[in-house]
């Protein structure tokens, strides 16, 4: 039986990486980001939604990283681009001489009555 409490830290690829910025008040700016990137924007501090195409990761309260484990297709960042700065809002391309790390921790089920 796997440790109930295990920690599993592993390295993980992303393929393309670009910062999302723009105001979560404005209505037109948060819909311009889930048809563009297809993830809806997550609107509390330190929170991530996923979606198809990538993952959205809060980082301040108008700035966004958008991570994609696959490529995507070819001219997407400028579709996106175009969209969001049509929402007043923005998009910039991440280098990517990163290191990504996916950090998995099981809890309990026993805790939780699961």
């Amino acid at each position: 039986m796997p440790d109930a409490n295990a920690l599993t830290i592993a390295e993980t690829d992303v393929a393309s990486a670009w910062n999302v910025r723009g105001d979560p008040a404005r209505a037109a700016f948060v819909a311009a980001t889930k048809t563009a990137l297809g993830v809806p924007l997550p609107m509390r501090p330190n929170a991530s939604a996923r979606g198809d195409a990538g993952a959205l990761l809060w980082l301040g309260p108008r700035s966004w990283l958008f991570v994609a484990g696959r490529p995507v297709a070819s001219g997407a960042f400028d579709i996106a681009r175009k969209a969001l700065n049509e929402a007043e809002g923005a998009l910039f391309d991440v280098p990517l001489g990163l290191v990504a790390l996916v950090i998995l921790v099981a809890i309990a089920r026993h805790s939780f009555g699961l």
